[in-house]
């Protein structure tokens, strides 16, 4: 028969609860593979195609409109459960195209009337604005047209047509990237601060016109650059010391830790106070970097018997980089449990004897069993 002495009893049931502790563990740290966290790109594009013109008529000096619209274009804001959006570029890749247009009404029928020639003029300038973007675009692009017709007749100009490329790329500071977060949309708006036409002839004796008019077509768009949110892995987790004898030392070691991936790095922000029999050396940080672990140890004080279990939540949040809003904090219940007996010699006499007392023992029965047969065969 195999007795275990129970110092040899207790130290197997630990290792085993180990073991299938480290099983667990392993499996979860197989996932993870430290990396260097690398940005995420998130595009949002519309495309869009407006105009405004201006007209003209002799005489006078130019007409201009100033502020005329062409149109607003919304893009999705960055969603903040995506993760931590660290960069946005506003990006428009567009056309304005422009005609003008000379032409002369049928005036009357005096006078001379020889070949003449009108011409007109336009201009326009461009201006895009979004939240942290206000580019006015330089310098303004214009054009002319004619039209030639007897003095007396009417003129109608073939219109002249020309485009003009007109693109940016802009970087949105970091004091404005918070108006790019949230569920809804931001507004996009094209103008031209001014739009003018200058009828600059008066031959015809009719009336001269000339018509200035700008198409503004394309594409704009968000490029979001966004790390995904830290990630500790775990929402519980928990120590079992098992059972121990009085005034026992007895130690765990667990880790922190943030899953690998294009994430931010983890602050432990802070703790709950540890209590009762349990402590521990975790202490707060920041910036743990994905796929990084750190490890700490549990400590367990055995000088009072009685079975105790602690939980204690542990506050983690993303690294403080990005826009704050877009920032997401995390907690982790993390439980030390045990319990504490006395030893055996502390709790009274044992009931098995020791192998001296019992060799004693036996030589004592083997001699009175020799003296009682002397005496049988005497008689």
């Amino acid at each position: 028969m195999r007795v275990f002495h129970p110092q040899m009893q207790r130290t197997t049931k630990m290792q085993t609860q180990l073991r299938t502790s480290g099983i667990a563990i392993a499996s979860l740290f197989a996932a993870i593979v430290p990396s260097a966290a690398h940005a995420l790109l998130m595009t949002d594009t519309v495309t869009f195609g407006d105009s405004a013109s201006v007209t003209d008529t002799e005489g006078g000096g130019a007409t201009t409109v100033s502020g005329a619209s062409f149109g607003t274009s919304e893009l999705a804001q960055f969603d903040a459960s995506a993760g931590v959006l660290t960069g946005a570029t506003l990006n428009l890749t567009s056309t304005r195209t422009q005609t003008v247009t000379v032409s002369s009404t049928d005036g009357p029928n005096s006078g001379s009337n020889p070949s003449v020639t009108t011409t007109g003029t336009g201009q326009s300038t461009a201006r895009i604005v979004a939240p942290g973007v206000n580019n006015t675009f330089s310098p303004a692009i214009s054009g002319s047209d004619g039209c030639t017709d007897n003095r007396k007749g009417a003129c109608s100009g073939a219109g002249t047509t020309s485009s003009a490329a007109t693109n940016l790329t802009a970087t949105i500071s970091s004091a404005d990237l918070g108006s790019y977060v949230g569920g809804g949309t931001i507004d996009v708006s094209r103008s031209a601060p001014t739009l003018s036409a200058t009828q600059t002839t008066n031959f015809f004796t009719g009336t001269e016109t000339t018509s200035y008019g700008v198409t503004w077509a394309g594409e704009v768009g968000v490029t979001y650059d966004y790390l995904l949110h830290a990630a500790p892995g775990l929402t519980a987790l928990t120590l079992d010391f098992g059972t121990l004898f009085l005034d026992e030392t007895a130690s765990l070691s667990f880790d922190i830790l943030n899953l690998a991936g294009d994430r931010v790095g983890l602050d432990l922000d802070g703790f709950d106070p540890f209590s009762g029999p349990f402590s521990s050396d975790l202490a707060t940080f920041a910036g743990l970097e994905a796929g990084g672990l750190l490890g700490y140890t549990a400590m367990m004080d055995t000088s009072a018997e009685g079975t105790f279990s602690s939980t204690y939540r542990l506050f983690f949040s993303d690294a403080d980089v990005g826009v704050a809003a877009t920032r997401s904090a995390y907690a982790l219940d993390l439980t030390f449990k045990g319990i504490v007996v006395a030893r055996p010699s502390d709790i009274g006499p044992t009931a098995v004897p020791e192998p001296d007392l019992l060799a004693l023992l036996g030589i004592g029965l083997a001699a009175l069993a020799f003296t009682d047969r002397r005496k049988a065969r005497q008689k």
